[in-house]
């Protein structure tokens, strides 16, 4: 199974990026998110087995998850050639940062195979987009997004499903405070 660590995004914030996506989806053409995919990602593990499962819980419950805040910020982008993945990036205090740290060192600690690469909190909202035709300028015109508190995380499966991807959570765990 193919799983991630990753923070589920609030049904009102949801709405508001998918209501985007579909004036984005007007003028250019893409691979985009489905509105019940949408997340942030803290660290993704990859394939692992079932009998893992129980290890990845026990790294999460050992980890003292406080509370803290985030927001959307503007569009950004990972450049993949001519095309590349358009994001919403994500503008968040120290604790998010010390949280996504504490977690792979723990994940490695207990004998996962993580990548260790800069952390960059972002929502996918695209991918195969042809940046050249995006106005970034006029795109992160306006729209502002309200401060989100996150208190909990999911372990995250992802499933193909009849050739669709779907996300879902098998495990969650709530902040301490």
């Amino acid at each position: 199974m193919r799983t991630f660590i990753a923070i589920n995004i609030p049904t009102t914030i949801k709405d508001t990026i998918v209501n985007e996506m579909s004036i984005l989806r007007k003028e250019h053409p893409a691979n985009y998110s489905k509105p019940e995919n949408l997340h942030l990602t803290l660290c993704f593990i990859g394939e692992i087995s079932e009998k893992e499962v129980p290890s990845i819980k026990e790294a999460l419950t050992e980890i003292n998850l406080s509370s803290f805040d985030w927001q959307i910020e503007k569009y950004s982008y990972f450049k993949m050639s001519s095309k590349g993945i358009l994001t919403r990036k994500i503008i968040t205090g120290r604790e998010m940062y010390d949280y996504q740290k504490q977690l792979i060192d723990t994940l490695i600690r207990k004998g996962f195979s993580i990548e260790r690469r800069k952390f960059f909190p972002h929502i996918t909202i695209a991918r195969e987009i042809d940046l050249f035709k995006l106005n970034f300028t006029s795109l992160n015109e306006g729209l502002t997004f309200p401060r989100i508190i996150t208190n909990k995380v999911d372990l995250m499966v992802s499933e193909r499903i009849n050739g669709k991807l779907f996300y879902r959570s098998i495990f969650s765990v709530g902040a301490n405070k």
